[in-house]
């Protein structure tokens, strides 16, 4: 079994695409797994790309002003 999970990470532009080509595979089964996901079964002559989503995920929002009034907080803990 071949695996590239042992190969250095490869991290790319934002503006690129990847093309990934499953080759004519004889016993083996390919999966495909990008940022941490569940590998998902690729056949043996399918194509994937991989490439920036169109989708936006904002995790945590600050206000500028939480922002500055943590920092004073926190400096002047340690007066």
């Amino acid at each position: 079994m071949v695996s590239l999970q042992a190969l250095s990470a490869m991290v790319f532009a934002q503006e690129r695409k990847i093309n990934l080509c499953v080759g004519q595979v004889a016993d083996e089964e390919v999966f495909i797994s990008c940022d941490g996901d569940a590998g998902y079964s690729v056949k043996a002559g399918a194509t994937a790309e991989v490439r920036l989503s169109d989708q936006v995920v904002q995790l945590i929002t600050f206000s500028k002003a939480d922002q500055f009034q943590a920092i004073d907080q926190k400096l002047r803990g340690r007066r």
